[in-house]
């Protein structure tokens, strides 16, 4: 049996709210930041702290409404399994063997929250492209924090540097810089492409990364002599 690597759900997104939706939504997020101010002032001004954090709660509570209310307007829904694994990737009942795998892309890899507070990521953005036997399949996918980000970013260390798909280039390109230069596999996997020759040196060890010259003179003489 093929070991999961990594697990989630592909995400559609729905149609537009209609404009009496989004008029609803609108009055609810006024209505209840008005509710909150109002409270939270009332505390301040009355000496009674526990108002505070009565506007805090009432704050969450609402928070916890809306993404229920709203959030399948304005994200969508989860469709299917998504399972990458040594063997195989799955997608609902689709199933996706390496050897049968022309070619594969990966677009917009965040997790959930990622980013600067104005900025926030979705974590439904990721995008899977997968090219098998003529055929194109297509899917956004969730990824929920940092540690489901970084069990994927392994999934795809490990797919490509033991080559179970077909090497290219573009492929290296896909992996962040951070789990590149922490990943023993990865490290091997470019010292094997330097004996290929399939890097050149100079390439590789930026790829795998290094914190100064004498270091990079290091990586040099192991990998390039």
């Amino acid at each position: 049996m093929s070991q999961i690597l990594f697990e989630t759900q592909t995400f559609e997104r729905n149609q537009k709210p209609t404009e009496k939706e989004r008029n609803e939504e609108s009055f609810s997020l006024i209505s209840v930041a008005f509710m909150v101010i109002i409270v939270t002032l009332s505390g301040i001004f009355a000496g009674k702290p526990f108002a505070i954090v009565v506007g805090i709660i009432c704050f969450f509570v609402f928070n916890n409404w809306h993404e229920k209310k709203f959030g399948e307007f304005l994200y969508g829904t989860f469709v299917k399994d998504l399972i990458i694994t040594e063997e195989y990737i799955q997608i609902g009942e689709s199933t996706f063997p390496y050897t049968k795998i022309d070619s594969i892309r990966f677009e917009k890899i965040f997790y959930k929250n990622e980013g600067p507070s104005k900025a926030k990521q979705p974590g439904i953005q990721n995008v899977i492209i997968i090219y098998s036997q003529g055929e194109e399949v297509k899917e956004h996918f969730y990824i929920k924090d940092k540690l489901h980000l970084t069990r994927f970013f392994k999934a795809l260390i490990f797919i490509i540097c033991n080559e179970k798909i077909t090497y290219r280039r573009e492929y290296l390109n896909f992996i962040r810089d951070e789990y590149k230069h922490s990943s023993v596999v990865f490290e091997e996997f470019i010292a094997k492409l330097i004996k290929e020759r399939k890097l050149d040196c100079t390439e590789a060890l930026l790829l795998i990364g290094y914190n100064s010259d004498a270091e990079a003179k290091e990586l040099r003489a192991k990998y390039c002599s």
